[in-house]
């Protein structure tokens, strides 16, 4: 996303600028206009620009002073003056400024097209070196990005490294850490960047730059404008790291520490649960496990007796203890649960009509929490109480799947409330859907999705963006790019091929 800004007095020139210059075609994504320096200073507080094109001499603030106050704040903004002055002075001052150019009125629209056009390209230059940083200080020596981490004008800043893994991975981590300092600059006077990397297992890195040093209660609040932007049916976990100061990027050695270290600080999944913060105090205890012969003896009396509701009661205690003991889902914590499970399976896995528990043993090593593990648990004690009333889990499924196709325009329709229309816990239903259909919920969601979407573009009478919100959409982008990655065609296209 580029963004241009165009600052002139004069509404006859500003206007033609807009109306005759084609934005679209140079690049630019969006175009916004001011009429005096205050007046762009108050857009640019929450817009942002990336470019901004400029009257030099305006009633007030002049256009130099305008552009020098929002470098301090935006050191690769790209800029174009114009004036109806030949002056050496102001020249002098906007090459100093780094300007693209300096046009003189009456303006040559071919010429300001040019000098767009190089904008554009610098900004694209500087927003992949800048994507690309954070994976370079991680993985190429340190003399190899020196003058990338020491550029001149970058101003010192406070970094906060915050890793996170996502339980499905998502599908665009610039989107998310864009998301995340819009949230945080939202309504403040306090700048936000970031850098971001992939780690690789479904663990993401988002290295937070921000002008001031920041309290515990801050560093929490970061976390949950964190969580608050993920879509309603994932499930992330965030560490929050320790801040460091540097300029375009803490100290590599510094940084690799700190990431290392949160790496662990992941393993406080295993009692927090999904959906939480975790910080440097909340870090996982890494200790053997093991249930004792008497726990054991007494749990298989319930199992034999049927004691279906002293099973539920038995396994939950038994977590709970895991989570008040801040315990590492480590082997011997996934020792006991496959213990518990086979005890289970051994006395009433032959007598159920439909299980999905031969993967059962993949569930668990899959799994990052004693929450999720214990929900498993507990569902296949359940299952053996909704067998033996038959009622069959094919037609639980079958429920679901329609329960989902009636109501795919929702963009919110999220696993816990299919849960909920299952009678089942989130976990087991996400098992129990996967063994029975071979896909997840949210891919067979998202296929149905697609698939209606197919059908409403045979009417033409339906916009492309009418389509998006009829099958759950918010953001019409969002759902072309998915449209086009399942059907190899934009939407447009495919109506377009359609017999």
């Amino acid at each position: 996303m580029i963004r241009l800004q165009v600052v002139e007095d004069e509404a006859p020139i500003r206007n033609g600028i807009i109306r005759h210059v084609p934005f679209a075609e140079l690049g630019v994504d969006e175009v916004r206009s001011a009429s005096s320096a205050e007046e762009a200073l108050e857009i640019m507080s929450e817009y942002k620009p990336d470019i901004i094109i400029s009257d030099i001499r305006m009633p007030g603030m002049g256009g130099i002073e305008l552009c020098k106050t929002y470098k301090n704040k935006a050191k690769d903004c790209q800029i174009i003056f114009i004036s109806g002055f030949s002056d050496k002075e102001y020249l002098t001052t906007a090459i100093s400024l780094g300007a693209v150019n300096y046009i003189e009125k009456p303006i040559d629209i071919e010429e300001l097209k040019k000098s767009i056009k190089k904008a554009v390209d610098a900004v694209v230059k500087i927003n992949r070196q800048h994507k690309n940083l954070l994976h370079s200080v991680l993985t190429l020596p340190e003399e190899a990005i020196k003058d990338s981490l020491h550029q001149n004008g970058e101003a010192e800043g406070i970094f906060t490294p915050i890793l996170f893994t996502a339980k499905e991975g998502i599908v665009s981590l610039s989107s998310v850490a864009k998301g995340l300092t819009e949230l945080l600059s939202e309504g403040t006077a306090k700048e936000y960047t970031s850098l971001t990397d992939s780690l690789g297992g479904n663990i993401y890195l988002i290295l937070l730059k921000s002008n001031e040093s920041l309290d515990d209660i801050n560093a929490k609040m970061i976390g949950e404008k964190l969580l608050s932007v993920r879509k309603n049916d994932e499930q992330w976990f965030v560490a929050l790291g320790s801040e460091m100061k540097g300029f375009a990027c803490p100290e590599p050695e510094e940084l690799k520490k700190e990431i290392a270290r949160l790496k662990k600080q992941l393993n406080s999944l295993s009692y927090l649960g999904w959906n939480k913060i975790s910080t440097k105090k909340d870090e996982a205890v890494d200790k053997y496990v093991s249930l004792s012969d008497v726990e054991l003896a007494d749990f298989q009396k319930m199992i034999n007796a049927g004691e279906t509701e002293s099973m539920l009661k038995q396994v939950n205690y038994w977590c709970n203890k895991l989570i008040q003991d801040r315990a590492a889902m480590n082997l011997s914590v996934k020792n006991s649960f496959y213990t518990l499970h086979n005890m289970i399976e051994k006395h009433y896995g032959s007598k159920t009509e439909d299980t999905i528990y031969e993967g059962s043993y993949v569930f668990i090593e899959e799994a990052k929490s004693v929450e999720e593990i214990c929900d498993y648990i507990c569902s296949y004690i359940k299952e053996i109480k909704t067998v033996k009333q038959n009622v069959s889990s094919n037609y639980i499924i079958k429920e679901v799947c329609n329960y989902i196709n009636s109501h795919i325009s929702k963009t919110d329709l999220s696993i816990v409330e299919l849960s909920e229309v299952a009678c089942l816990a989130p976990t087991y239903l996400s098992a129990l859907f996967r063994k029975k259909t071979g896909n997840t919920i949210s891919s067979y969601i998202q296929e149905m999705r697609l698939n209606k979407a197919c059908e409403l573009l045979k009417n033409p009478a339906y916009k492309q963006y009418e389509v998006a919100e009829m099958v759950g959409y918010d953001d019409a982008k969002y759902f072309a790019k998915a449209f086009k990655k399942k059907m190899g065609l934009t939407p447009s296209e495919y109506r377009d091929n359609m017999p």
